[in-house]
């Protein structure tokens, strides 16, 4: 059980304190207990988490791709970038600093993300099938190319705050414009769809 470990450690050399993060790289952690864990900023880059509880843990600006998920409990995690208004403002994908937390290629289907922290995240073709987005936070997230299909508890506006949809697969299986899929919806016109159907039920 690795509750509330910490994965970072400092170490001085010289005059300067210099802040060392683990590399779990290809690590193999399923099913691991790390509820409130610290793994703020390791690399976890093709790391195993399958069913893991993550609950509460600490994974801002941390490497996460290529990263398998699959049916991880992620409730109230932070997987924000550690200054995402500012780091990812308008940057290309290509060009994006380490501070992001990076979950491209990622596996997260059937993943429990209530209440998680996405903000400012980069999910480029990551997999959320089925996952569970209840109150996630998806501010300025980088959705281009995920497939959400299946995605439960969402809302429009929980969408409507992410950074970019380009070509992402939402959750009713339509695949958002893109390069590849010029005959697409937009994200607007998907997300005012939407709303057009929650009006639809209101009246």
């Amino acid at each position: 059980m690795l509750f509330s470990a910490d994965f970072s450690a400092t170490d001085k050399v010289g005059d300067n304190i210099i802040h060392l993060t683990a590399d779990l790289t290809r690590a193999d952690l399923s099913e691991a207990a790390l509820q409130e864990a610290d793994l703020a900023e390791c690399t976890l880059g093709k790391v195993t988490l399958t069913k893991a509880t993550l609950q509460g843990a600490d994974l801002s600006s941390a490497s996460l791709q290529d990263a398998n998920l699959t049916k991880a409990a992620l409730q109230h995690a932070d997987l924000s970038s550690a200054e995402s208004t500012d780091i990812l403002k308008d940057a290309p994908l290509r060009f994006l600093k380490k501070e992001a937390t990076n979950l491209t290629d990622a596996n997260l289907s059937h993943a429990a993300l209530q209440d998680a922290d996405l903000s400012g995240a980069v999910l480029q073709n990551a997999n959320l099938t089925n996952a569970i987005l209840s109150d996630a936070n998806l501010t300025d997230a980088y959705l281009s190319d995920a497939d959400l299909s299946g995605a439960r508890g969402w809302t429009v506006e929980q969408l409507r705050q992410a950074k970019s949809l380009e070509g992402a697969t939402m959750p009713d299986g339509q695949t958002l414009k893109s390069d590849d899929n010029p005959d697409g919806p937009t994200p607007e016109e998907w997300l005012k769809s939407r709303d057009r159907e929650e009006d639809g039920k209101d009246g």
